[in-house]
């Protein structure tokens, strides 16, 4: 069993738990959590190919789900810091050989001759 096995799991068993509480903001509920997980992972795996994905994403939600989207899918994760340079991203880009960038920001990411955009939930 994965992490991502063991939130299915809980979705299935008790749906309406609370999987990420985020106090005055958000409550997500297993069953929508993995909801999104599903969701991502099809969608994240019909955009890139398999490889190492960096998140860029600021909301609590959007980020567990992405992350556990990618685990799902075998792909590897790359966490970005939430506030960083140009040079600093492009230096992550490169060491990394990232396969695509899943940002908040809806505009286009460049990666040398390959183009990636956000995955929206």
């Amino acid at each position: 069993m994965n992490l991502v096995d063991a939130v299915n799991d809980v979705a299935r068993e008790f749906p309406e738990l609370p999987a990420i509480v985020i106090p005055g903001e958000v409550t997500t509920t297993y069953y929508e959590l993995a909801s999104m997980v599903r969701t991502l992972s099809y969608e994240i795996r019909n955009s890139y190919r398999a490889g190492t994905i960096g998140l860029n994403l600021g909301t609590a939600v959007e980020y567990v789900a992405s992350f556990l989207a990618c685990l799902d899918i075998g792909y590897n994760v790359v966490p970005f810091p939430p506030r960083m340079s140009d040079k600093t991203r492009r230096v992550i880009e490169a060491d990394m050989s990232l396969t695509g960038i899943l940002s908040e920001k809806p505009k286009v990411v460049g990666l040398g001759s390959r183009s990636v955009a956000r995955v929206p939930l």
